[in-house]
């Protein structure tokens, strides 16, 4: 977003996956908004080339994916006009919500009605700040539900039910699934998970949860009866469609799940050990190293090392914790 502020450009790019990523709505709002942005392929994905000056105005977005609306609503407050954006049917909410709260936090001025239309007032200018930043609930997904599908007493620090992220809805998960959780003055002093209980399937909607579902499956192939993830269509523009690919690997594994396209179907499983294809998403890679857990025999997952693009410390978190886990690098 700094180029978008300045004079000049800069070509904007990643690994392969950030390469087939859609961005073709943001691109199109940002030149809306007075930007200079191309799609390098003509696709909409990166590599991109972006210059500025950003003046600000009025857009449109599709709500699929607040990854598009966030940059527009952060660097809002420093265009001359303001940036005025609709928003069709918004998921990730949260995340918007937790965007916002910056905002309002670092003093800039905002209207959201109803997350589907936003105004940003332009001409302001963030001051340095100092700020504790809470614990990572989607990193916590991982040994919350490997302690709740293996007969594992576990107790996670840093963490804070109050916070805006979306994946604290994990300890609602568990407890509706009949897990043992105990929250700890709303998880500052610690969110303890006992395994051990028998769990029950449940519907989810992961709509504000789009990086959940991998995990989630992996739970509810543990869980009597079946368990369905709804609301898919965020975590199908990831790294990966999310949704498709857990659905593969954890088939590999024996699990018993369907993928119905607005959502995914799992019932109760014996999983197996195999060869896992991690697809270089490390939402996908640590969700089926969970699932080895409780699989009979060695599950081996290719590209592991990306699991370090979310968690870089997965493995040793998970070890310490008496989860036999070992990189076949250290081997």
């Amino acid at each position: 977003m700094s180029t978008l502020l300045a004079t000049g450009s800069a070509v904007i790019t990643g690994d392969y996956q950030i390469r087939r990523r859609p961005a073709g709505p943001l691109v199109d709002a940002l030149n809306e908004l007075g930007g200079r942005v191309q799609s390098t392929r003509g696709n909409g994905t990166a590599p991109l080339v972006a210059g500025g000056p950003l003046r600000g105005g009025t857009t449109r977005l599709p709500g699929v994916n607040s990854q598009w609306l966030t940059p527009l609503l952060i660097v809002g407050p420093l265009t001359e006009k303001g940036v005025e954006v609709t928003v069709d049917s918004l998921q990730e909410r949260p995340y918007i919500a937790m965007t916002l709260g910056w905002l309002e936090r670092l003093g800039a001025t905002f209207e959201n009605d109803s997350y589907t239309h936003f105004f940003v007032k332009g001409g302001y200018r963030y001051s340095a700040f100092s700020a504790h930043i809470p614990a990572d609930w989607e990193s916590a997904t991982f040994p919350l539900v490997a302690a709740a599908i293996t007969e594992s007493d576990v107790t996670l620090y840093g963490l804070d039910i109050r916070d805006h992220q979306g994946d604290k809805a994990i300890i609602d998960i568990l407890i509706r699934m009949g897990a043992d959780v105990e929250v700890r003055n709303f998880g500052v002093d610690g969110i303890r998970v006992r395994g051990g209980r028998p769990l029950t399937g449940v519907e989810i909607d992961c709509r504000d949860l789009p990086d959940a579902p991998p995990i989630l499956a992996v739970l509810g192939t543990q869980a009597k009866g079946r368990t369905v993830l709804t609301g898919l269509a965020a975590s199908r523009l990831k790294e990966t469609d999310r949704p498709r690919s857990i659905y593969e690997e954890l088939s590999k594994m024996g699990a018993r799940i369907e993928d119905q396209g607005d959502r995914l179907i799992i019932e109760n499983s014996q999983l197996h050990g195999a060869l896992i294809d991690g697809r270089h998403d490390h939402r996908i890679i640590m969700a089926t190293a969970i699932a080895g857990l409780v699989a009979q025999g060695p599950t081996v997952i290719e590209t592991a090392e990306y699991a370090a693009v979310s968690f870089p410390n997965f493995y040793e978190v998970m070890t310490s914790l008496g989860a036999n886990i070992r990189r076949l690098a250290d081997a």
